[in-house]
């Protein structure tokens, strides 16, 4: 399959999208707000996710006014490092800058506001990457919408919302592997490697493995006889070691807090080999319903099947 960067005219395409979200985010969240509730869960959402980016709006503002950075506070729990709280949750969020620029009386608005603004952004990154092959345009359409509207995003988008991220940056990465297979510029690919390293350290691991299978399945089905190897692997290195230099002021706090916390001491899956047969057999069930909590283990699962397709 041939990705082209030949430069084509995106705009109706762009336009097609746009109306098409509008829709399915519609009837998507429409409920919520016809209703009278928010799109903030009441767990997660409300105790964790909300007041540390109220926190560290204030935080940013403040130092904006008056330089003073305070990295402890006792007001996480008996006291904790605010950077490395921070920048697990808030830092890396381009999204959450936006709120810079709104008084705080609106904040649980554009909370909301940027769960839906998260959710375009992943769906029209994946257009712009899908239309550099040749597929007609209903068909990069229908794919935005299996991308977007299933199980696993609409969860992840109310409960966690930053999980959305990973979404916008997949597209991208391989849209800057594609660059380089092809002999082109490794710069994009060095911004999208920095932006998901600094993002968060579980989705640069999670997107490094796509972003792998995918270099690994185009090299060994399309440029393997083409390709000039030392010169990709070179740029790809390069790529790689400069986006780690970049992004190690906030990577480094951030491993090291995560590996000296309480849960990197406990055993994976309670010591468990294997999980009980009934996990096993109901795991199926999670390719419809992948934002069940109550399931057992909790496996977050979902078939990516969108009501739009044609």
């Amino acid at each position: 399959m041939h990705f082209s960067f030949e430069k084509k005219k995106r705009s109706k395409l762009y336009l097609s999208y746009t109306l098409f979200f509008l829709v399915g985010a519609f009837f998507m969240y429409g409920t919520y707000l016809i209703t009278g509730h928010a799109l903030i869960w009441d767990i997660d959402a409300a105790n964790q996710h909300l007041p540390l980016l109220e926190s560290y709006r204030q935080l940013v503002l403040d130092f904006w006014k008056h330089p003073n950075l305070t990295t402890w506070s006792l007001k996480m729990g008996l006291g904790s490092d605010t950077f490395q709280v921070y920048s697990y949750y808030v830092i890396g969020d381009l999204f959450n800058y936006l709120t810079l620029l709104i008084p705080a009386k609106f904040l649980v608005v554009a909370y909301q506001a940027l769960i839906g603004l998260r959710l375009y952004f992943a769906g029209l990154s994946f257009i712009f990457v899908a239309s550099h092959f040749n597929f007609q345009k209903r068909n990069l359409i229908a794919g935005a919408g299996v991308y977007l509207f299933n199980a696993f995003v609409l969860y992840a988008s109310v409960a966690h919302p930053f999980f959305t991220t990973p979404f916008i940056i997949f597209p991208l990465l391989i849209w800057g592997i594609e660059r380089v297979l092809q002999k082109k510029s490794a710069w994009p690919l060095l911004a999208v490697f920095t932006w998901m390293l600094i993002s968060n350290f579980y989705f640069a691991f999670m997107l490094g493995i796509g972003a792998l299978l995918y270099l690994a399945l185009r090299v060994g089905f399309t440029y393997r006889h083409t390709l000039n190897y030392p010169q990709v692997f070179a740029k790809l290195a390069w790529a790689t070691i400069i986006a780690l230099l970049l992004a190690a002021g906030l990577l480094i706090p951030e491993l090291y807090a995560v590996t000296s916390s309480t849960r990197a001491a406990a055993s994976f899956a309670n010591g468990l080999t294997f999980y009980p047969l009934y996990y096993y057999l109901a795991l199926p069930s999670q390719l419809i319903n992948g934002g069940n909590r109550d399931f057992y283990f909790w496996s977050a699962l979902a078939l990516p099947v969108s009501p739009f397709m044609p």
